[in-house]
């Protein structure tokens, strides 16, 4: 029987969810490992990038990440008394500078 592989892949699309960095990882890598990455990718390939939105997933690490990479990364919540499946806004869109988030 083949091994069955499994991968997680983290990304950052800008506010037109057009892609800017991704990451294919094995499952085991943690969300904050990936993050981390794909931050400095982007800030890397895209230096005009100062705001990134992430989910629950991303924690401490990546924020201060980000803001020594001069991205200010801001978790967005869910209401926790939402039930059910809703979209969960601005989750990794990053910002450039110049433009101003809706």
């Amino acid at each position: 029987m083949d091994a069955i592989l499994y991968v997680d892949r983290t990304g950052g699309v800008d506010t037109l969810g057009l892609l800017l960095a991704v990451l294919v990882t094995a499952a085991g890598v943690s969300d904050n490992a990936g993050g981390i990455h794909v931050l400095s990718s982007i800030a890397a390939d895209h230096p005009r990038i100062t705001k990134a939105w992430v989910d629950n997933g991303y924690r401490t690490k990546v924020i201060d990440h980000g803001a020594r990479l001069g991205i200010d990364v801001e978790v967005t919540r869910r209401d926790p008394a939402q039930k059910g499946f809703k979209v969960i806004p601005r989750r990794w869109p990053s910002t450039p500078s110049r433009e101003i988030a809706p």
